[in-house]
């Protein structure tokens, strides 16, 4: 079973109509995030594993979305999101 990602919580967070912003108190840096990535953030609940979290995308992205390609995604955003530090650092990802 791989990891739970978990979302930080003393970030400031500000919807848009094609993704969302944060405000990072720590760095006072901004960062944002399109449509997919932003739904992938709202997954890291410390609840989905990165398998969960592709078969949530593929729900809401409809089948048409090859696994392969949501995988990639995935991984891919969720790497992105530890780089950024946007998640606690006792969740790591695979």
């Amino acid at each position: 079973m791989s990891a739970r990602p978990r979302a930080r919580l003393d970030l400031f967070m500000h919807p848009l109509p094609d993704g969302v912003v944060f405000f990072d108190p720590r760095s006072e840096a901004t960062h944002l995030l399109n449509a997919t990535a932003s739904f992938i953030f709202a997954c890291c609940d410390g609840e989905h594993d990165e398998d969960s979290i592709v078969l949530e995308l593929r729900q809401a992205l409809g089948e048409a979305l090859p696994a392969e390609q949501a995988q990639r995604d995935v991984r891919s955003t969720l790497l992105d999101l530890r780089t950024r530090e946007l998640l606690e650092p006792d969740a790591p990802v695979a």
